[in-house]
């Protein structure tokens, strides 16, 4: 019996080329990248070309208030996993249902670090935007 070789198609040379000649791509329908290894490589090439000079600016370092935030939120994330918080399935301020995000309202104090109130995205962001 023959063996049937598919092709695909690359977007970029508009040449059909063989399953082995492109790259796996999970996101792809056929989980394959649209772009054959050639052509991705040459892209890739050209782009560094482009950007050889540039540096990323350097990591923020982290103030005391930002390490005190992190824990606060490691330990509500624990909390709802350990079973000792409770991630309701409502808002609390527009009741909308939804899986809500916990917001300090007394701050990141260690004392106040499992004191939040649960809310939804819109409701989480106004309430930051309004600080």
């Amino acid at each position: 019996m023959p063996e049937t070789v598919v092709l695909k198609l690359c977007r970029s040379c508009n040449e059909k080329k063989q399953r082995s000649e492109y790259t796996p791509y999970k996101r792809a329908a056929d989980g394959l990248y649209y772009d054959c290894k050639k052509c991705e490589r040459e892209r890739n090439r050209k782009r560094f070309r482009v950007n050889r000079t540039y540096k990323p600016s350097p990591t923020r370092v982290k103030t005391d208030l930002d390490r005190m935030k992190d824990r606060a939120n490691d330990a509500v994330r624990f909390a709802i996993r350990s079973g000792k918080l409770k991630r309701p399935k409502k808002c609390e301020r527009c009741l909308v249902d939804c899986i809500p995000q916990g917001h300090h309202h007394k701050g990141y104090q260690p004392k106040y670090k499992l004191d939040v109130i649960w809310l939804c995205r819109p409701c989480h962001s106004f309430i930051h935007r309004k600080d």
